[in-house]
């Protein structure tokens, strides 16, 4: 199975319905998102109705060092106990 991957979807719609989008694997990068958006638009024209949008996906990830110190996590009683003016909403 493939891994999440940033990608651009470009989606197609007439007056206000959608008609379709691009999939995850059809525009990974920008050069390649803006050529199809191209394309689409001259097949697509606003003057008959139809709106192209294109939207970045971004995906991203973080290394965890399940080794490093652990920050100190405090219970919401300590917290209310450091903060004595209110911490939790007023009910």
């Amino acid at each position: 199975m493939a891994g999440i991957q940033s990608h651009y979807e470009i989606n197609v719609s007439y007056k206000g319905r959608h008609l379709f989008a691009t999939d995850a694997r059809s525009a990974v990068d920008e050069n390649t998102a803006r050529s199809l958006v191209n394309i689409i638009t001259e097949r697509f024209p606003a003057k008959d109705g139809f709106s192209v949008t294109c939207t970045h996906y971004r995906c991203g990830g973080t290394t965890i060092d399940f080794d490093a110190p652990q920050p100190q996590r405090k219970t919401l009683d300590e917290l209310e106990q450091e903060n004595p003016d209110g911490f939790r909403n007023p009910e």
